[in-house]
């Protein structure tokens, strides 16, 4: 196989792999209980409509796996060129693909009978493809719910370079006008949230509060 790539990622090998007319990601866990975990989630998933690439193959001696290389970019990516080119609407609708995604993640059968969320809203972890929005990255998977997921998507959105610029505050007020319109959160609860996460992500990083 020949290495074409090396993606991002601070705790695993991940890099997209030619071997003749096939392009996957292959992914080397660092941890074999993350490897373990993400394995689970994956074969779970492809028995449902939740929109994430197929696992191709796995081999536990030495803790990796093959996926379907998703020809696409990342959601960070395009809700930065969105940013770049003042592009409000094409970055709330986004936000809200990706909104949608994690919403059916929390209907899914298993996930809601255990109580789960998806936890690292890492804005990396989410592909845009053929207007279709996949995640990616199941080994932070723990308890949690809908808003607390909700409110880390805010956090970690606003917390991107530029942070906290004039244009993710409008996204973000737009987008929790419509979370809150159209999916039944109480905008006091979810604000609360919010404020919770960015005190998280700020005291991991040393600093001080952001108003948003």
């Amino acid at each position: 196989m020949k290495i074409l790539k090396k993606f991002y990622s601070k705790k695993n090998l991940v890099y997209l792999l030619e071997d003749g007319q096939t392009i996957a990601v292959y992914k080397l866990f660092s941890d074999s209980g993350n490897y373990l975990k993400e394995k689970k989630y994956y074969r779970m998933f492809q028995s449902t409509n939740l929109a994430v690439p197929m696992m191709l193959a796995h081999k536990n001696e030495n803790n990796s796996i093959l996926l379907e290389y998703l020809q696409g970019e990342t959601v960070l990516d395009l809700m930065e060129q969105h940013e770049k080119n003042l592009n409000y609407n094409e970055a709330l609708n986004l936000l809200t693909g990706v909104f949608i995604w994690i919403k059916d993640f929390h209907e899914l059968k298993d996930i809601k009978s255990n109580k789960l969320s998806f936890y690292d809203l890492n804005l990396r972890n989410f592909i845009l493809r053929n207007s279709t929005v996949y995640g990616v990255d199941f080994e932070s998977i723990r308890e949690g719910d809908l808003l607390s997921d909700t409110a880390k998507l805010i956090g970690m959105y606003l917390n991107y370079d530029k942070k906290y610029s004039a244009f993710k505050n409008k996204t973000i007020s737009d987008f929790k006008n419509f979370i809150v319109e159209n999916h039944c959160f109480n905008m006091e609860n979810l604000e609360k949230n919010i404020s919770d996460e960015i005190s998280v992500i700020n005291n991991r990083r040393n600093l001080k509060s952001n108003v948003i």
